[in-house]
């Protein structure tokens, strides 16, 4: 197979969307939630920049917006250490060796973002105001 040869800016993928669930266009009712799949080595191509602590320090920064960051890593190689610190919580920290494996992990991401309220039924008793009688 082909090297791949291109370039992973977290960071910056981290700064695009803290302004975008930070805009107008994000519904002030809905949580504020980023789900990054990464192989969890993040690059740039810009020499001698610490690109792991940009990114980590760009995912700090959402926490500090208030929004929640669940990291997937896929792949052998993953830098696991990595994806726990972007990680808003220990427990949105996935690792996913192979592909086969995201269809359980999306599943249960889903199951913690989507939240299910009960169905708010309002009862409005009758009165005999404007009603003829039963006959």
């Amino acid at each position: 197979p082909e090297e791949e040869n291109s370039y992973t800016n977290t960071a910056e993928a981290f700064r695009v969307s803290q302004g975008e669930l930070n805009s107008e266009r994000h519904n002030p009712d809905a949580r504020r939630v980023l789900v990054l799949l990464t192989d969890g080595l993040p690059t740039t191509d810009t020499d001698g920049a610490d690109v792991v602590a940009a990114a980590e320090s760009a995912a700090d920064s959402l926490g500090k917006n208030n929004i929640e960051i669940y990291a997937i890593g896929l792949g052998e190689k993953v830098g696991s250490e990595f994806i726990r610190n972007i990680s808003s919580d220990l427990s949105n920290a996935y690792f996913a060796p192979t592909g086969e494996d995201l269809a359980s992990i999306y599943k249960e991401i889903t199951s913690d973002i989507c939240e299910v309220g009960p169905t708010k039924i309002e009862v409005i008793a009758k009165t005999t105001t404007n009603f003829a009688p039963l006959q």
